[in-house]
């Protein structure tokens, strides 16, 4: 009798059930695990396109607020500016759907103008600006860099007297007094202040000028920098009378106790009454609770009002 043989098929459908159990895990773990990344993924991509659209809308409340500023600014035809005055000063600003702006708007023109140093020629130091930029840096305790800071804004590539061109040099107006840095010896410290409220250089100067100084904006220890008998105790009273009242011209100014008349002719082309540039700060908020900072800096002439500086914060 021939033999046979019967092979059980029981084994290998375990193995195989067993195979495409872990199989279907498999790819149920691929399918939940792509399931999960895409989710992710969306919610990346909605929270990305909601910040972004909240920064378009808040950037456009902004503008709108600019434009109204600006129109203001150059409806003011008084013959000062003031911090006295109501338009500057710190406002809150309802706007629809929840939208709100808490706006500061203050006046400039109150430093030593960096950018202003020079006639028209961009090397020469105008005459009324000497006293102010030497005394400054006596202040600073560091007279050497007063020239090689000339030499860096300053038009041409020859070394002035003491100091030395490099070829990094920008030789032109600054965008940031950040930039002084660059000069190797212009530290943050010397440019910003140090410990115990020890001042720096952007305690004295600023970008936002046409050349003159508004001496109802200017604190006290710019005003005595102007000339030598301008002193601080002459300062001193300067912001104390203009805190009363506005100096609206000349003749308010020298009935400022121990204000010498005789100054006047020497300060006509550095000190002036009115602003001619004006910082914006504004913090624009969503019903939804989020929030976006700007800055800008709007100048202001005779054909009217232009924005001159943006910054997103």
């Amino acid at each position: 009798m021939p033999l046979s043989f019967r092979i059980s098929s029981a084994p290998f459908q375990k193995r195989r059930s067993g195979f495409v159990l872990v199989a279907v895990l498999l790819a149920s773990t691929i399918l939940m695990t792509g399931a999960v990344a895409f989710a992710w993924f969306s919610r990346v991509q909605m929270k990305r396109l909601e910040r972004e659209t909240f920064a378009v809308q808040a950037r456009s409340v902004a503008r709108v607020v600019l434009q109204n500023i600006g129109r203001g600014l150059a409806l003011d035809k008084n013959n000062y500016d003031s911090m006295q005055e109501e338009w500057f000063g710190v406002f809150l600003l309802p706007f629809a759907d929840g939208w709100q702006v808490k706006l500061s708007l203050q006046p400039l023109n109150d430093r030593i103008p960096v950018n202003q140093l020079f006639l028209p020629d961009g090397e020469t130091l105008r005459r009324e600006m000497q006293h102010p930029w030497e005394e400054t840096w006596k202040r600073l305790g560091r007279t050497e860099a007063a020239s090689i800071l000339l030499d860096f804004l300053d038009t041409n590539t020859e070394s002035r007297l003491g100091s030395s061109e490099r070829e990094f040099f920008p030789n032109g107006p600054v965008a940031d007094i950040s930039q002084f840095i660059e000069c190797p010896e212009i530290t943050e410290e010397l440019l910003y202040g140090g410990e115990n409220g020890a001042k720096g250089l952007a305690d004295y100067v600023s970008l936002w000028s046409d050349g003159t100084v508004n001496v109802n904006i200017a604190p006290a220890h710019v005003l005595s920098l102007l000339d030598s008998r301008l002193d601080s105790r002459i300062a001193e009273y300067i912001v104390e009378e203009r805190s009363d009242r506005p100096l609206r011209d000349w003749k308010d100014l020298e009935v400022v106790p121990g204000y010498p008349q005789e100054l006047t002719p020497r300060l006509m082309n550095t000190l002036a009454f009115t602003s001619t540039h004006f910082e914006v700060q504004m913090y624009v908020e969503g019903s939804g609770g989020g929030r976006r900072a700007f800055r800008a800096v709007l100048a202001k002439d005779s054909r009217g009002v232009s924005l001159v500086h943006w910054e997103e914060m």
